[in-house]
């Protein structure tokens, strides 16, 4: 198998000379017809499930030992997903998190049904997230504030954030 990578290897010192261990294990994913992949932009592992984000093809999710388990739909209906912008495993709820480029947080289960949009972030056009603790930190290229931080249960905004560093005072 070959990986491709972004980074300069020759700048990387060698495993066996720092205290990083590392060990993989090669999972062949299923090739039905429609669980072929191209274009792979992100790839997010729950147990016993592996999702796999790609522009070209959607969501796929295969179970942990490669097995096609189902696809996320394209489209603009409530259960669907036009396009993924940033995929998250939420350990708490034990689902999966999906910023739409319809600028929602939408929720599926393990198996990829739809449970509820969590979040309409508006007008908010958001690039990344990541979840902490019962609250959701959005990354907004395009605004005065680069970071929001909303409420999880409620969706409500908790605060705007031109930096980081100010999250350490909330």
């Amino acid at each position: 198998y070959k990986l491709s990578t972004k980074f300069d290897a020759e700048k990387i010192r060698p495993f066996e000379e720092s205290n990083i261990e590392v060990t993989f294990e090669v999972i062949n994913l299923d090739t039905v017809s429609n669980a072929l992949l191209s274009g792979v932009q992100q790839i997010e592992l729950a147990p016993n499930r592996i999702l796999v984000y790609s522009l070209i093809d959607g969501i796929i999710i295969f179970d942990g030992q490669g097995n096609y388990i189902n696809s996320i739909t394209k489209g603009r209906g409530p259960n669907e997903i036009i396009q993924a912008t940033d995929i998250l495993y939420n350990d708490t709820d034990n689902c999966f998190d999906i910023l739409d480029f319809q600028n929602k947080l939408k929720t599926f289960d393990l198996d990829g049904n739809y449970i509820k949009t969590r979040i309409d972030l508006d007008s908010l056009y958001c690039d990344d997230f990541i979840k902490l603790h019962n609250n959701y930190l959005f990354y907004i290229e395009r605004h005065e504030y680069n970071y929001c931080l909303i409420d999880g249960n409620s969706g409500e905004l908790h605060k705007s954030l031109k930096s980081l560093q100010r999250i350490k005072n909330y």
